[in-house]
């Protein structure tokens, strides 16, 4: 893009703006410049006002059905008061002096314990985010074949931005390739393509449940099966509030991944998050990330300690297993908070009587519409699910978005969903009341002739 269409592009989002209107073009730049776009300066009583004006352009009344990766859960006050209302977290980064954050240490001692509980495994490590926990879980499994394996299989049912950084990670940075393994017409994973292309030189296997496209995956024991009679891991990647009805530790699995933005952390624009990975108790000297310990001081107090830290800063970097610098503590810190304060009954109730229950009772309600109905055979899904309407999708997309009501029609060149489709969600916040606003709405298109 050049940059006068670059202008264009940006002055269109502001041309309601007081600043807007009062840009002064900088009378120095030449043609071979970018056009400045900031404007003369402003008080900050002016700046203010200015921006309490666009904040009155927002809906209040939107209602946000676009998942994708990025989820809005209910997040309780008590949350909040507990890490960001505590100064002492403000700058949670990176605790080089562990033992001087016994606070932090044992609050963090604690979630990766609750995490481990809920995910059926030994080890947690956080990270930056579910795409480059992925990443590492990946690399994670070609260190442990020793580089002999060169492959790895990935489902096409992956979310395609996790994949576009695995592919980076693994293709640029491992030097392995990344076979696609695609989905039959359930939209679910096809396990025959993925025993075909199994073979003694695949590192590991690596599905995504509930898939993209919200589809649970049911046969992931026996892809356990096949991947390791081949010597290859596998590894789940899932959505962590299922983790409330279903526990990737039981599939068989070697490796999971997740993240942790479901509890307690705002979508806030996709970031910031946290990254999870657990994994089996043997593979730990090869996993990513901090491993914090309970022990006792010389006195018989417990204490806290970084025991594990296999990265670049701490070691020699040759025999480091990530050059991940640090994690998101104070996230992981808000998901310890709302697992603290939930409980195990609880994230069942909100996995299973929520967000299972409200994406299966939305979708009822969509599919009342003979212009719409799921793209795929009725199948569990979990949270969201593909919608395929017979209408125009631009006339679709343009009647939804008039009526504040947002589900997710993909990405232009980054996230493509098939023709004529669009994605929606449904969490513990799409109540039924909010049920029925999306079916009045739909009853408003014309019927198919």
């Amino acid at each position: 893009m050049d940059w006068v269409s670059y202008s264009t592009l940006i002055n269109a989002n502001y041309k309601e703006s007081k600043m807007a209107r009062e840009y002064i073009p900088d009378p120095c730049l030449t043609e071979s410049k970018p056009p400045s776009l900031l404007p003369p300066p402003m008080s900050e009583m002016e700046l203010r006002e200015e921006m309490e004006e666009l904040a009155e352009k927002n809906t209040s009344n939107a209602l946000c059905l676009i998942g994708a990766g990025s989820y809005r859960h209910f997040i309780p006050e008590a949350v909040n008061h507990a890490t960001v209302y505590h100064h002492t977290l403000y700058s949670g980064y990176t605790p080089y002096q562990a033992e001087a954050a016994q606070g932090v240490l044992c609050a963090l001692y604690e979630t990766y314990r609750m995490l481990a509980s809920l995910s059926g495994f030994d080890l947690v490590t956080t990270h930056y985010d579910w795409a480059s926990a992925l990443a590492e879980a990946a690399r994670m499994a070609i260190r442990i074949g020793h580089g002999k394996r060169t492959r790895i299989l990935a489902s096409e049912g992956i979310n395609p931005l996790h994949l576009a950084v695995l592919r980076t990670s693994i293709e640029l940075g491992a030097g392995c390739a990344i076979d696609i393994v695609p989905l039959h017409e359930w939209g679910m994973t096809d396990l025959t393509t993925l025993e075909t292309k199994l073979g003694d030189d695949v590192a590991a296997v690596i599905m995504q449940t509930p898939n993209f496209f919200g589809n649970i995956e049911p046969l992931l024991p026996a892809v356990a099966e096949m991947a390791h009679k081949r010597g290859a891991l596998f590894i789940v990647s899932q959505y962590a509030m299922s983790f409330g009805a279903m526990c990737p530790g039981e599939f068989g699995a070697d490796i999971a991944v997740s993240d942790l933005q479901p509890f307690g952390i705002p979508v806030a624009f996709g970031g910031p998050s946290a990254g999870m990975i657990a994994a089996k108790k043997q593979f730990l000297r090869e996993i990513p990330g901090r491993i914090v310990n309970k022990t006792v001081d010389r006195n018989g107090v417990p204490a806290y300690r970084l025991g594990y830290q296999a990265r670049e800063q701490h070691i020699r970097r040759e025999k480091a297993t990530s050059n991940i610098c640090t994690n998101q503590n104070l996230m992981v810190l808000r998901a310890g908070a709302y697992l603290a304060l939930m409980g195990p009954e609880n994230l069942r109730k909100i996995a299973e009587e929520h967000c299972f229950s409200n994406a299966h009772h939305l979708a009822r309600q969509i599919t009342k519409h003979d212009a719409f109905a799921l793209a795929f055979p009725p199948s569990p899904f979990f949270n969201e699910f593909l919608v395929k309407t017979s209408l125009p999708i631009e006339e679709v997309r343009a009647k939804l978005y008039s009526a504040g009501i947002y589900p997710f029609f993909g990405i232009p060149g980054t996230i493509e969903l098939p023709p004529e489709t669009f994605l929606v969600a449904a969490t513990e916040q799409t109540t039924w009341r909010v049920c029925e606003r999306v079916r009045k709405t739909l009853r408003e298109f014309r019927r198919p002739q």
